[in-house]
């Protein structure tokens, strides 16, 4: 079996979908979707055979730290994450910059802080970055050297962000810049912008 999507997981059924998977030793794509927002999902099983993981569910405290699945023998084949609902309340990027082959990465609802860094050095590979439904992260950053491959930038719905990402400009293969739903403090100052004048698409919050 190369692919697996589950749905309706509880947090109880975790222990034993570690346990059957640890035999799919060919798995390439997971999908794991948890019963609601609240569920708690921590799968303790290393897949190295895994390309692309998507996780729609509460994670457990320390998960990615924890879990094989994002570690860098664990997630060496990985290419693509999407972290859906997870609700973290650290910040998530200096454990899963270690999955240094990730091509695509989503968040959805899956952090409750108020700041991302994206530090040198971090995600060489990363073409795709959604970040979506972070209702209170206020200042996103990237320095220079981070994510040097990006060609593609999602921002949706961060409902507190008022001003350009700070090192924006660093993101030199940037060919598709997108802000959707934004406030118009945002809008103001993406028009005020120089470095990424002409450059992105937006839509307003209704």
């Amino acid at each position: 079996m190369r692919s697996l999507r589950l749905w309706n997981v509880k947090g109880s059924y975790c222990g034993l979908i570690s346990e059957s998977l640890v035999h799919m030793r060919h798995l390439s794509y997971l999908e794991v979707n948890a019963s609601d927002e609240n569920e708690v999902l921590l799968l303790n099983v290393c897949l190295p055979s895994l390309q692309n993981l998507v996780l729609r569910g509460r994670l457990a405290e320390g998960a990615l730290d924890e879990s094989p699945l994002f570690q860098a023998v664990g997630g060496q084949n990985l290419y693509a994450l999407s972290l859906l609902w997870s609700q973290l309340r650290e910040e998530p990027l200096p454990s899963l910059s270690r999955l240094s082959n990730l091509t695509r990465l989503e968040f959805s609802k899956a952090y409750n802080g108020e700041q991302l860094t994206f530090l040198a050095g971090w995600f060489p590979m990363l073409k795709i970055l959604f970040l979506r439904d972070l209702p209170n992260v206020s200042r996103l950053e990237i320095a220079e050297g981070a994510m040097a491959s990006l060609e593609k930038l999602f921002l949706v719905n961060l409902s507190s962000m008022t001003e350009v990402p700070p090192g924006i400009e660093f993101l030199l293969p940037l060919q598709y810049l997108t802000f959707r739903e934004i406030t118009n403090d945002l809008f103001t100052s993406l028009c005020q912008c120089s470095a990424i004048q002409g450059k992105w698409r937006y839509t307003l919050r209704d």
